[in-house]
């Protein structure tokens, strides 16, 4: 081989040589610079690793769309994730009679929620019915009353209270010298009552009713004679895809009866006036968050010649069935008195 040839040869091996070091100096460089991007891109602080605190840090309190009280409320949480249970609670009671007259000696039952758990606390009315909780900390708070031979209208009075978040409906902020107030009403002596408990059965809304005898306890498809109320059952088509949100209805009617349904009334005293021709129980698609397929009612019952009872109700709707299936406890004073607390010595069999 001559000397031209083999220069030649060993030429092209140097070049060769020199661009295979020169570009695998530039992979090198190019893995060097992307192994720092991804490092920079990982050390970069990002708004969803960071939470919706983030979110809420990067918009000015004064944007955030909330009253002062509730923007007060958000920031000082989110400074201290205790803070909704570090709250004074200030609340301040009075119990009265129906004619308003203040009951002294009511055992008040205040239980709370605070950093150290479900706190709880008895006392007293004074002798202007007063009471009060005003030395302790915590977020929701409830109160129950009691009394010997006296009945709490429990249902008339906010007994559920929050002391924290200002937005929820229950919030409270209590006020001296303005007491919310409790009624309570001395209970009756126990009267001679027809009673009938835990009576079961099916209204179908394709049959004409059904039929409760309150002097009997019977559920029948028949009218039948006297004490007879009957219950009517409607909701709307059965829909496989739609477990919520549909109307039904159960309608309580009879002859010769009259009704008057208020859960802000206690048991033991049938009310004297106010009486309608029929009572419904139901949910319809109007009713939103507060639909529901089971309701259960108080209703007291007037019959024409003037004597008192009072039924206790449950309607759970079947759609699937066409039906609602019904509980009932009936209890009736055949003397023509309003009392209507119930004792099992004195039952009328």
């Amino acid at each position: 081989m001559s000397r031209k040839i083999i220069l030649s040869l060993l030429g092209v091996l140097i070049v060769a040589t020199v661009l295979i070091i020169f570009f695998r100096r530039e992979e090198s460089v190019d893995e060097s610079v992307q192994v720092k991007e991804v490092a920079a891109l990982e050390e970069k602080p990002s708004m969803a690793d960071e939470g919706s605190e983030a979110v809420v840090d990067s918009i000015p309190p004064e944007d955030w769309g909330v009253d002062a009280a509730t923007q007060a409320f958000l920031e000082k949480s989110m400074a201290d994730p205790d803070y909704e249970w570090k709250q004074p609670i200030k609340f301040y009671g009075k119990v009265v009679n129906l004619d308003g007259q203040p009951l002294e000696g009511v055992t008040v039952e205040y239980g709370w929620t605070a950093l150290t758990g479900y706190e709880r606390r008895t006392v007293e009315s004074d002798s202007n019915g007063l009471f009060d909780l005003d030395d302790v900390r915590g977020k929701t708070m409830t109160v129950k009353l009691e009394k010997d031979g006296y009945d709490w209208f429990n249902t008339r009075t906010q007994r559920q209270f929050e002391f924290a978040e200002p937005y929820d409906p229950k919030f409270h902020q209590g006020v001296p010298g303005e007491p919310l107030i409790y009624y309570m009403r001395e209970r009756p002596e126990a009267e001679p009552l027809v009673a009938h408990r835990g009576k079961k059965g099916e209204v179908f809304t394709s049959s004409g009713g059904s039929f409760y005898n309150y002097l009997t306890g019977r559920l029948s498809q028949s009218a039948g004679n006297n004490g007879v109320i009957r219950l009517t059952a409607e909701t709307d088509s059965f829909d496989p895809e739609q477990s919520t949100n549909y109307t039904w209805s159960l309608t309580i009617k009879g002859s010769g009866v009259s009704f008057f349904a208020d859960d802000t009334y206690v048991t033991s005293v049938a009310p004297e006036q106010q009486y309608v021709e029929s009572v419904q129980l139901g949910s319809s698609t109007q009713d939103g968050a507060n639909w529901g397929s089971q309701q259960s009612q108080n209703i007291f019952f007037r019959t024409d010649d003037g004597n008192y009872g009072r039924l206790h109700v449950m309607a759970t709707v079947r759609p699937e069935s066409e039906k609602i299936n019904i509980r009932i406890d009936s209890y009736f004073n055949p003397s023509g008195s309003r009392a209507l607390v119930f004792s099992s010595k004195k039952r009328i069999r």
